[in-house]
């Protein structure tokens, strides 16, 4: 390393600040300064000596080598540097020039502040650059560096961006951060092989420009391992890396690798801040020039690249949550094992739901340490390395569970990556409900729920079966009892004409009085007493073929029922008197009690008088010699169901007896067609009724006509006769209340008797 102009101010901390170098074909290097003119470098004696003073203001622009062996150069003008005579030309310009560019034809491309022209040395014809518009594109921005491309294209970067000038077509194109640029300050070029740009920028690093789309395709920066974000020069060495000044270190970036290498003022150089223009490779010695704001420097890479024995990544600090949700943190007297070089931390556990870590680490090379660089890598995770620049701390918020490999490494200053690495082994548990006995415990709960629902699905599909075959069984019951129906209702109609003939010819023989040799039959009064009983028990036998046909047509809803509107109390007083005489008999008394004087309502009178003959028939049979039957009539009033509740008038007809009354569990049955309690467990049996014929005209009168037809009830001698009632009356009962729009309901306690209780609307 050698480094020259370092103390050319005397009495002041800074040397000359280089503007511009390169060869001058003779062996030695031109040097321009930013104060102080040229210099010319004798390389193998390293020899210097000032070619040009313009003077203290004087500030040097670039030095660029021309076809004919002169040299172009910039201090308060253009300047022309023939070496073989040592002699320089001015060069007087309408305005300053900030940056040059030499074409490949000879002419130079002039760029200033607001403008950008070109100069012909041949003819000495200078011409400032306009589009075919006629317009001037650079009017407001400064052009910071030239550079003819292999296309023939001129790129200009300035402060605004980058353009591409067309020179046959006069057009232009400005490219920004709007095309991917990090930053518009364009501070150098360099050309690569394939026509693509590298762009150093101010502040926004190295950006690779594609001409083809105009887009930027990447950007390396400090995070990527740059020693600065700001570029000064970007030097090919000829072997298709780059070594890129900044103004804060000189970087090597090696293409394969994608890395790296950074030298700063500790290795050697002048300064760590170099300047633009000043960067230059000497082929005949592949030495490398490059320029600072204190002075020149001179070195050979392989020089540069001799690195000390490489260096250890050291963990310093780990941050993690432990199982029970504690924080740990493990400070510089971690312990760890060393093997092949290469420190190895205890197995560091982390909590599903705590998957936080930070660690602190440093590469134990402290000639420089704030330049040690660092990239880490997770096994399994990561294809590639993440860099991390100078930044020794990392921080994962979250891993997959499992076990994972954390691997650091480091770099030192120069960009020497160390080979012994820092390896972290992590293991993040899984939650309870992953680990082996809960997924036996999933699996048993499956094989259960496999289980349940097969049994479920068997028990439903019995219980399917089930249903389905007492619907078929419903079915054919109700078939059969249709069946049923049919049959009795056909046969007791049969009954009905025979029964007639009956009744009519023994009615005829009891009117007509038959002989017997002479005599009237009629006079013996046994004739007299069977000729009533056959007549009595057919008419009770029609009576009932009537109910069951009555039955019948309620439930097929093909019963007519006939309303008149009238006083009812009569009509109730006369269908109770018609069962005295039995009452009599019976030795039971039978009374009807109302509160109303009248009654007037609308009822069925034929219907009406069935529903009370059955129960006033049921009542005397059922009550013994002595006893009671009690007919209560009351109007109540009674709130109907429904949203908005109204007191709505009723009659309540009471048929109370003291008989032997009901079993409790033959009284939810007694309703029922063909049912008969037992007599033998309670002495109550369903009787047949009552006399027929009575009409809503007769009740209503004051006198009943002995001339319409009553048939009288059987004797009580007869009816303890009976064993039980045919079960009809009591279900025609119910059909017929309902058909009336009331209620029938029954309570009965054992020896206290039976109450019937009937409640119609009025």
């Amino acid at each position: 390393m050698f480094t020259f102009l370092r103390d050319i101010n005397s009495g002041v901390p800074y040397g000359a600040s280089i503007r511009g170098i390169c060869g001058d074909g003779e062996g030695h290097i031109l040097v321009s300064t930013e104060r102080h003119g040229w210099y010319l470098l004798d390389p193998a004696t390293g020899l210097i000596r000032q070619l040009r003073n313009s003077g203290h203001l004087s500030l040097g622009r670039n030095l660029v080598k021309a076809k004919d062996g002169s040299v172009w150069g910039v201090d308060n003008q253009l300047v022309q540097y023939f070496p073989k005579t040592g002699k320089f030309k001015t060069w007087d310009l309408p305005w300053k020039v900030e940056a040059f560019a030499l074409s490949r034809s000879g002419i130079l491309w002039l760029g200033s502040r607001g403008h950008l022209g070109t100069l012909n040395p041949d003819d000495g014809r200078f011409e400032e650059w306009k589009d075919t518009h006629g317009a001037n594109p650079f009017e407001s921005s400064l052009a910071n560096y030239l550079l003819e491309a292999k296309t023939g294209d001129i790129w200009v970067g300035t402060e605004n961006g980058l353009y591409r000038i067309h020179p046959n077509r006069h057009t232009t194109q400005l490219f920004n951060e709007q095309n991917g640029l990090s930053s518009s300050k364009i501070t150098c070029i360099q050309e690569r092989e394939d026509g693509w740009l590298w762009l150093g920028t101010i502040s926004g690093g190295l950006n690779l420009f594609n001409p083809e789309t105009g887009r930027v395709e990447d950007v390396l920066s400090v995070g990527n391992g740059l020693a600065n974000a700001s570029i000064a020069g970007i030097l090919p060495d000829g072997k298709g890396n780059y070594w890129i000044s900044t103004y804060g270190g000189l970087s090597y970036f090696n293409r394969k690798e994608n890395a790296f290498r950074n030298f700063y003022q500790q290795d050697g150089f002048s300064h760590d801040e170099f300047n633009r223009f000043s960067f230059f490779n000497d082929e005949n010695s592949d030495d490398f020039y490059f320029g600072t704001i204190q002075g020149l420097n001179r070195f050979n890479p392989a020089d540069l690249f001799k690195a000390a024995a490489p260096a250890p990544v050291l963990l310093s600090e780990l941050t993690f949550f432990d199982q029970d949700g504690k924080s740990r943190l493990t400070n510089s007297h971690f312990q760890g094992t060393v093997k092949s070089g290469n420190l190895i931390s205890p197995l560091v556990q982390l909590h599903p739901n705590n998957r936080f870590l930070r660690l602190k680490f440093a590469l134990s090379d402290f000639r420089n340490p704030g330049k040690n660089l660092y990239a880490y890598r997770i096994d399994g995770l990561d294809k590639e390395w993440n860099y991390l620049g100078t930044n020794g701390e990392l921080t994962i918020n979250y891993l997959p569970t499992g076990r994972h490999i954390l691997r650091i490494k480091g770099a030192d200053r120069h960009g020497n990556w160390s080979p012994h690495e820092l390896t972290v082994p992590i293991e993040v548990l899984q939650h309870w409900y992953y680990r082996w006995w809960a997924w036996m415990i999933w699996i048993s709960l499956a094989f259960a729920a496999v289980i349940g629902f097969y049994r479920f699905r068997k028990k439903r599909l019995q219980l399917q079966h089930l249903v389905e075959t007492e619907q078929r069984e419903a079915v054919r019951l109700k078939e059969l009892n249709a069946f049923k129906n049919r049959l009795y209702t056909n046969i007791t109609h049969e009954f009905r004409t025979p029964l007639t003939v009956m009744l009519g010819i023994a009615k005829h023989l009891e009117k007509n009085q038959p002989t017997l040799q002479g005599k009237a039959m009629t006079s013996d009064p046994a004739w007299k007493t069977q000729l009533k009983l056959v007549e009595r028990n057919g008419q009770h036998l029609l009576d009932l073929v009537n109910q069951m046909l009555d039955l019948a047509k309620a439930e097929n809803n093909s019963l007519k029922i006939k309303f008149i509107q009238g006083n009812i109390l009569p009509f109730l007083h006369f269908v109770a008197e018609s069962f005295s005489s039995l009452a009599n008999q019976q030795n039971v008394l039978l009374k009807v009690e109302s509160r109303e004087s009248e009654l007037v309502m609308d009822y069925a009178p034929e219907s009406l008088r069935q529903i009370l003959s059955n129960l006033l028939s049921n009542a005397l049979k059922h009550t013994p010699s002595g006893g009671k039957v009690t007919v209560e009539i009351t109007k109540i009033e009674r709130a109907t169901a429904g949203k908005t509740a109204k007191e709505q008038p009723f009659l309540l007809l009471n048929v109370h007896d003291t008989g032997q009354g009901i079993a409790p569990e033959d009284l939810p049955k007694i309703f029922e067609r063909f049912f008969s309690a037992s007599s033998e467990s309670t002495g109550w049996a369903e009787a047949t009724p009552s006399p027929k014929g009575v009409t809503a005209e007769q009740a209503e009168g004051e006198n009943i006509s002995s001339k319409h037809t009553t048939i009288s009830p059987p004797s009580f001698e007869e009816r303890q006769q009976e064993t039980s009632g045919t079960g009809i009356g009591l279900a025609l009962v119910k059909e017929l209340v309902h058909l009336l729009g009331g209620t029938v309901e029954a309570s009965s306690k054992d020896g206290q008797g039976t109450v019937f209780s009937i409640l119609l609307p009025i």
